[in-house]
């Protein structure tokens, strides 16, 4: 399961941790990976092979679209091995060169039929490997409320090329503070729900439990030290109780329950 130790102060902090079901390599190859569909939507706006760092962009559909515009990074550990870091970086649209507005303009233009919500965050993400060919995933990440920011999004008209910016309605401050609080809040939870998608997505129970089940079968049980004479001795006395129950023993009727069988037994003035 999800573990989440995120604090709800003026910057806000998430911790999230979670154990993926699978390698590292493909975690990362699916979060820098593109997708237009589903929950989780991720393109890639500008990539610098040299530097082995790019400019993502990441949405979370629900209600409205939560988005991070982030500059992210891989970096790879001599110590503890096993240990991958990626580093994110929230950036603004100047940031972008011409071709990667571009396309940020495409992305956002096909969602302007939600309210989209970009927050702004720096963090980084742990990928350390555990059992189990498993990964154990931490998401650390800070926001900060006063840059966050409701996009009403630059619509463009594809029969006329016009650009059209929607204006904000001038509010009380009671009003904005409101607005600004559950925009905090949803920006925070996005987070988490990306998480509980990297959850869903890598989830394999089964899995796991063959991969476990191999390992004690093909290493654990070779290496189990010979039985003392106690254990010996205990084991002969269940097998002559278990010959004793089938003769003398009576089934309580109606007790079959879970492969378990409750048995009356008579010895004398004891009853068992």
């Amino acid at each position: 399961g999800l573990l989440d130790n995120s604090t709800r102060k003026q910057v806000n902090s998430s911790e999230i941790a979670v154990n993926l079901h699978v390698k590292q390599r493909k975690v990362l190859d699916f979060l820098q990976s593109e997708s237009k569909d589903g929950a989780f939507r991720r393109f890639t706006l500008q990539e610098d092979t040299a530097k082995g760092s790019r400019i993502v962009l990441w949405q979370y559909y629900k209600d409205d679209v939560v988005e991070f515009l982030l500059s992210i990074r891989v970096i790879s550990t001599k110590e503890p091995q096993g240990l991958t870091i990626l580093i994110m970086k929230s950036l603004e649209e100047k940031d972008l060169t011409k071709n990667s507005l571009e396309k940020l303009d495409e992305v956002e233009y096909s969602s302007s039929t939600k309210k989209i919500l970009r927050a702004n965050l720096r963090g980084s993400i742990r990928f350390q490997d555990a059992n189990y060919d498993t990964t154990n995933f931490t998401l650390s990440a800070t926001f900060k409320d006063e840059v966050e920011q409701q996009l009403f999004r630059k619509a463009k008209s594809k029969m006329t090329g016009l650009i059209d910016k929607s204006l904000t309605r001038k509010s009380s401050g009671l009003e904005v503070e409101s607005r600004k609080r559950k925009k905090s809040k949803n920006m925070t939870k996005a987070i988490f729900w990306i998480v509980a998608e990297l959850d869903k997505q890598f989830r394999q129970p089964d899995v796991i439990d063959e991969r476990r089940m191999k390992l004690f079968i093909e290493e654990v049980m070779p290496k189990v030290p010979k039985l003392t004479s106690a254990e010996k001795s205990m084991l002969d006395r269940l097998d002559a109780l278990e010959i004793a129950l089938e003769k003398k023993g009576k089934r309580v009727r109606g007790s079959l329950k879970n492969g378990i069988d409750k048995f009356l037994w008579k010895d004398g003035d004891k009853h068992w």
